[in-house]
Parts: structure tokens; sequence; C-alpha cells
């Protein structure tokens, strides 16, 4: 049962559960992520469901803070529903200061109560290939200098765009310099090309 009628597609939800895990947030309160906690969640919650899931990243403080506001813009690009006070802590924002709430739904709330959010536009498919957040450029330099350096395993095109060739791409580089393979460029990959 749920709270909301569902209007994201599953698949679109476990692509930005995937994605949060490489890119080193926590995910929590998911069967796929370490399963539910008994008696958490309000009646009618999709989270035993898989259908909704936690985020956090790191201990609670700005920086994490920072980061969740990353994951928010995802997720919203992604057409799911969000919960977190981002803007006050309205209804349900109260009990979602410190993580991030995502889920299939219609409702959202950044903290200054529901607001119904309309179904996302992309396919399943496009929401795999998306832009490097915080910003295009950097993935762009990531591109062009695996490009460049290490041509035997990455021809990716210069183009800003997080997706499978370039996280193949970087996960490679990462297993052969010694790193986490876990595809994401984040400051230790990107000082390791070179990038600081």
């Amino acid at each position: 049962m749920a709270l909301s009628r569902q209007l994201t597609p599953t698949p679109v939800l476990l692509d930005f559960l995937a994605w949060a895990a490489r890119s080193g947030y926590s995910v929590r309160e998911h069967p796929a992520y370490g399963g539910v906690t008994p008696g958490v969640h309000r009646p009618g919650s999709w989270h035993a469901d898989g259908l909704a899931a936690d985020l956090n990243h790191g201990s609670n403080g700005s920086a994490e803070r920072a980061r969740l506001l990353i994951a928010l813009g995802e997720a919203e690009q992604r057409g799911l529903a969000i919960t977190f006070a981002r803007d006050g802590t309205a209804g349900s924002a109260s009990s979602h200061q410190n993580h991030l709430h995502v889920d299939v739904g219609e409702w959202s709330n950044l903290g200054r109560g529901l607001v119904r959010h309309t179904p996302p536009t992309r396919s399943s498919a496009a929401a795999a290939a998306r832009p490097a957040a915080p910003g295009g450029m950097v993935l762009r330099s990531v591109q062009a200098r695996l490009n460049r350096d290490y041509p035997a395993y990455a021809r990716l095109v210069v183009d800003g765009v997080d997706g499978p060739a370039t996280r193949t791409a970087v996960a490679e580089f990462q297993r052969r310099s010694g790193l986490v393979p876990d595809g994401v460029a984040g400051p230790l990959t990107r000082a390791r090309l070179g990038l600081g």
C-alpha cells in the first residue's frame, strides 16, 4: 500500500540509488541496501516495497548538507519525489533534516509543505547518462585527460556526461592506479590524473 500513486518507474529509482552508492552516499532503508528497519516508517510507506530509500553522506554538518543537496538535484532531475528540510521544516520535512528521502510517488516536501511534482519526462535509459554533479566542465577535463593519456582503454566523447563509458574508463584508471574502482571521478581520482 502506498501513500500516493507511483509516478516514476522503479528502474529510475534503482539507477539513482546505484549512482548514490557509487558516489559515496550511504543508502539505507531499502531492501537492496541493508533492509528496512521494522517499525520506523509510517504504515503504507514504500520503503518495504523497495520504492523508497534514505540517503546520508558522512556525519551531520554543513559538508553532509552540501552533499545531500547534490543528491537532491540528481533526484529531482530524474523525477523522483523528495523529502528533505532544504527550505524549512514544515510537515514531514521536520524529520528529514539530516537525511534525504527519495521515492517514486507524486509528492515532495522540501520544507515548505507538500508539493505535487510532475512525472519524469526522461526515460530510464536517458537517466543513466547524466551531467556530472556539480558540473560537466570537471568531467570534460577528466574525459579529455583519460583520452590523451590512456587511449588503450579510454576513447570517450568529451561531453561532460557521466554515462556508462565514462564510468567504465574511470573505474579502469582507478583500478590501475590503486584507487577504489567505483567509476566516480572524485577528488582523489582527479588528483591522480593531475587535474588537482
